[in-house]
């Protein structure tokens, strides 16, 4: 109960600290595939961290370990790809009460000069959400949920139900920009 009070407070303050902050329009033509640097969000619980190993090779191969870091909590580490991108950590003690990150994750982010930002969670994390929109990322890309839209320029939407299919299906579609 008091984790959804925090958040919700967290949201709030989230929506008002960005409510003038308005994205510049953008050509969605090749955003993806002509990008150089890209932040791909891990899932923050367990269950869809399993599912979502797959994409994690497939971005690394498609970008290359140079042009891909990760962004994951505390407790992460991949050992599924040969190569291991760079991995920025998003422990609890880099936020607020409130789930706000602080201003050295999001500077640490802002310095990484990423063209795309890519969240694989399925469901809103506010800490996340908060550090792309705070760091400029210019395409912040997410699964079409709920409260997200605030946060985000482009909602995915994937109707497959099966979660390594919902991983798949959301490359695939990312593949068409």
């Amino acid at each position: 109960m008091l984790e959804q009070v925090r958040l919700s407070i967290g949201l709030q303050y989230a929506r008002l600290r960005f409510r003038s902050n308005h994205d510049t329009a953008r050509l969605m033509t090749r955003f993806f595939t002509s990008a150089r640097r890209i932040l791909v969000v891990l899932p923050f619980n367990d269950e869809d961290l399993l599912h979502a190993r797959d994409i994690v090779g497939w971005f690394v191969r498609q970008f290359g370990t140079d042009s891909t870091v990760l962004l994951t909590p505390q407790n992460f580490v991949v050992r599924e790809i040969r190569e291991t991108p760079r991995v920025i950590h998003l422990r609890k003690d880099a936020c607020s009460a409130f789930l706000i990150p602080k201003r050295p994750i999001i500077e640490e982010v802002k310095a990484g000069g990423f063209d795309v930002a890519i969240d694989l969670n399925r469901n809103l994390v506010l800490p996340v959400v908060f550090l792309l929109k705070a760091a400029g990322v210019p395409f912040r890309v997410g699964f079409d949920i709920p409260r997200i839209g605030d946060f985000y320029n482009v909602l995915i939407r994937v109707s497959q139900t099966e979660l390594s299919g919902r991983y798949a299906s959301f490359y695939n579609h990312l593949l068409m920009f």
